[in-house]
């Protein structure tokens, strides 16, 4: 019998033109979709804002990571207030994707604050890292990430502050090779509240702590002083500050003791302002380092241009 070969039916070229134009509509919306995904514009949480998740573990244990999710540049800050409600509430307008305006009616100041802050604990991940001594590292280990900040308002003071953080937890020592490790066996997430903001161990956060109070004379100035940083400490010199006739920068003078003996431990920047037309004095800590990082490089920081955009109303 005679076997037929199957005849292949010629394409016209109108469909092949149909198939050629299906094909690059294909390969074009698979290629925006990986730029998406790679580029943070996809939305993860469905609350309409775009997110990336921050995720670095290339071990077995990836499915053990606490991702941090970092927000779009036009994420506005939170506040959380205990002012009563007669008070005018503060507000929050945004500059651009990285500031925001935060002006206090009720404290008569407004100043700028980043829309995100980069902090050393803003998610963790499972390692299993060998490290030189030849140890096996089985812990959680805290990750890098940029957080959405937040402001907290209660009664004379306003704190400015990374809005959440992730803590170690489940901690056992061991020693090996003579060498003390410290392993963790979980990490939770823990949000900013007034609550965690008062407590001693700040450890995890990265804030100002911007107290307001009223002073009538040089009497009650280096009394507000003492009260906040200790009493041995003493006014200082009162230099006229750009901010206007009246206005002045203060410095602290301690009492010349060693820091363990000193009942003025201020070994750290402060920012001591004073209006004395409107008989209000601020003050807060800018401490030893940078507080609020700009990226991942440790070195750039937002702390100057903030102490800069400081104003009275």
């Amino acid at each position: 019998m005679d076997t037929q070969t199957p005849q292949t039916k010629p394409i016209k070229p109108a469909q092949r033109t149909l198939w050629i134009v299906l094909f690059i509509l294909v390969v074009a919306a698979a290629a925006y979709g990986t730029y998406a995904i790679l580029s943070g514009k996809v939305n993860t949480n469905g609350n309409g804002n775009a997110n990336a998740v921050v995720n670095t573990n290339t071990t077995a244990n990836s499915n053990k990571n606490v991702n941090a999710v970092v927000n779009s540049d036009d994420t506005i800050p939170v506040i959380q207030s205990t002012y009563s409600p007669e008070i005018k509430p503060s507000e929050i307008i945004s500059i651009d994707n990285t500031w925001v305006q935060y002006t206090n009616y009720h404290l008569g100041f407004s100043i700028k604050l980043p829309k995100q802050i980069m902090t050393n604990y803003g998610g963790c991940e499972w390692n299993e890292a060998i490290a030189s001594d030849g140890t096996e590292d089985h812990s959680y280990r805290p990750v890098n990430a940029m957080i959405p900040t937040s402001v907290f308002e209660n009664s004379d003071t306003v704190y400015l502050v990374n809005s959440y953080s992730y803590q170690l937890k489940g901690r056992t020592d061991e020693t090996v090779n003579g060498i003390d490790h410290s392993y963790f066996s979980d990490c939770i997430k823990i949000d900013t509240t007034l609550a965690t903001l008062v407590q001693e161990d700040q450890y995890y956060q990265s804030n100002w702590k911007i107290e307001v109070k009223a002073i009538n004379n040089n009497s009650e100035l280096r009394q507000a002083i003492r009260d906040r940083y200790g009493s041995g400490c003493e006014l200082g010199a009162m230099t006229q500050s750009k901010l206007g006739n009246g206005i002045y920068s203060i410095s602290i003078e301690g009492d010349g003791k060693e820091l363990n003996e000193s009942e003025c431990p201020v070994n750290y920047a402060t920012e001591l302002i004073y209006n004395e037309k409107k008989h209000i004095f601020v003050s807060w800590n800018l401490g030893q380092a940078q507080t609020f990082i700009k990226s991942f490089d440790p070195f750039e920081d937002f702390d100057s241009d903030m102490v800069e955009s400081f104003k009275f109303l």
